[in-house]
Parts: C-alpha cells; structure tokens; sequence
C-alpha cells in the first residue's frame, strides 16, 4: 500500500505545497501520521491517499481512494481548548510530548 500526501490552500487560487517531516506511528491498532505544516500560504487542507501501485503525479490520484481529509488546526483538541481557556494539543505516543501548531 503506497500512501500519498496532497496539501492544498483553501484559499483563491487553490495551490498546492509540500509538507516536510512526515513520519507514521503504529500502535494500538491505529496508525498515525505527522509531518510539519507549510510555513507559508494557508489555510491547509491536508489529504492522504492510499494506491496500491506507486503515485508519480496527478493522474494516479483518480485510482486511489482518499482515506483522510484535515485542516491544518488538527494538531489540538479545540474544544477542550475552549473549555479550558489553554491549548492541548494531540499527543500521539503516551507520555509523548504534544503537537504545536507547526505540526499536524
């Protein structure tokens, strides 16, 4: 299974980046990915397709099936943020240390 990575701006007109530090983390019967967000541009809308052949550019994506769709604010919970008054951010490996916003 070969998993490609799409970033996109929301905004007019739409253009594309590419992300840096993309690792995965298996456990729990979950995988998880994180990479670094764009530093410029935004508001990311980050997409993960999954092929079972190589994707080598645009085309290949009509083949595959798109398995999640993220905003660039995925890195913290935003209701228990709100709640609370202070930011947490997903932790992904327990005793880890949380996601900040320069990470999804």
């Amino acid at each position: 299974m070969v998993l490609a990575f799409v970033v996109v701006t929301a905004g007019a007109p739409a253009h594309a980046a590419q992300v840096t530090d993309l690792s995965a983390h298996h456990h729990d019967g979950q995988t998880f990915l994180v990479w670094r967000v764009p530093q410029t541009g935004g508001p990311w809308t980050f997409r993960v397709y999954a092929s079972s052949c190589p994707l080598t550019g645009p085309a290949d994506l009509v083949d595959s099936v798109r398995v999640a769709m993220v905003r660039d604010s995925a890195w913290y919970d935003r209701v228990l943020s709100m709640q609370r008054g202070t930011v947490f951010g997903f932790v992904v490996d327990s005793g880890g240390p949380p996601l900040d916003a320069s990470r999804s």
